[in-house]
């Protein structure tokens, strides 16, 4: 068997992040709100006889550690299946921002491998194979709003909103999730679980049905980090300047975004930022959509 899908892999801006407690598997619950956006890697998944697995791409750990080898093992061991894989990756989501990228192409991985063998997993066998990689990898199997909470895995869709542009800002540097805990539960020490309090599906999608400048979704990793990080409050500022409606921080950094009220305008500020910061600066801006839906694979 020598069959080959290509098969883009979005980047993901959480509008809304809350952490809660810890749980007694050493994770926190969340409770989230994602949106899959047009920023994305491309991947070239094909499918080989013999049995060996090899990824090629711009990566920041081991091949054998990495989101896409893991999944077409995971994949092809779930069917007891003899082949390997062979899957190149054009990399253009930055690593340790926040963006979810390395959960995206496990499961852009994942939906060109079920193509390949006519569905032979259901959606829910694909989800818990994608469960098992990373905590995001559920939401990219289905897409492209929703609600999140657990640990990630659990998932309640929502209506997205495609009418608007934004800015996604890579500030330079990532990020590690772990440290970016640490940081939480130290700033937490207080126990205080924020201003605002607890909110629920029903607030988080009646909010996002509101005009962006009047959003109250929040990041409470952004809160715990600034301190230390003083740049991420500088570039949430500098995206505000730019004529954004709405900013944030995506995830548990490093990367931020801004809302505008077209693609256009999300354009032409991008263009500022990078006019501003890229002779003098480590600042990556790039112009943006709100996906209506997800990718789908396409055969070759």
């Amino acid at each position: 068997m020598d069959r080959r899908v290509v098969v883009e892999a979005p980047a993901k801006i959480n509008l809304h992040l809350q952490v809660l407690g810890k749980r007694p598997d050493g994770f926190h619950d969340i409770l989230s709100l994602f949106q899959a956006i047009s920023l994305s890697d491309t991947l070239d998944v094909r499918v080989r006889s013999g049995g060996e697995f090899r990824v090629y791409g711009d990566f920041d750990c081991p091949e054998r550690e990495n989101t896409i080898y893991r999944a077409a093992r995971v994949f092809l061991a779930a069917l007891g299946r003899p082949e390997g894989a062979e899957i190149r990756a054009a990399k253009r989501i930055p690593a340790g921002a926040g963006l979810g990228g390395g959960s995206s192409d496990a499961a852009a991985v994942l939906k060109a491998l079920n193509l390949v063998f006519r569905e032979a997993l259901s959606e829910p066998e694909l989800a818990r194979l994608g469960a098992g990689i990373g905590s995001d990898v559920p939401f990219f199997l289905g897409g492209p709003c929703a609600v999140v909470s657990g640990r990630g895995e659990i998932l309640e869709p929502g209506a997205g909103r495609p009418e608007y542009g934004l800015v996604v800002l890579f500030p330079g540097f990532p990020i590690g999730t772990a440290s970016a805990y640490a940081a939480l539960d130290a700033s937490r020490k207080a126990a205080a679980l924020g201003e605002g309090g607890v909110w629920n599906r029903a607030r988080l999608l009646e909010e996002y049905r509101k005009e962006p400048g009047s959003w109250t979704f929040r990041n409470d990793f952004f809160d715990a980090l600034v301190p230390d990080i003083p740049e991420l409050g500088l570039a949430k500022r500098a995206l505000e300047d730019a004529g954004a409606s709405f900013a944030g921080m995506t995830g548990s950094g490093s990367a931020l975004f801004g809302i505008y009220e077209s693609k256009a305008a999300a354009e032409r500020a991008a263009e500022s930022l990078n006019e501003r910061e890229g002779g003098k600066g480590r600042w990556i801006a790039a112009a943006a959509s709100p996906l209506a839906r997800m990718p789908v694979p396409r055969l070759q």
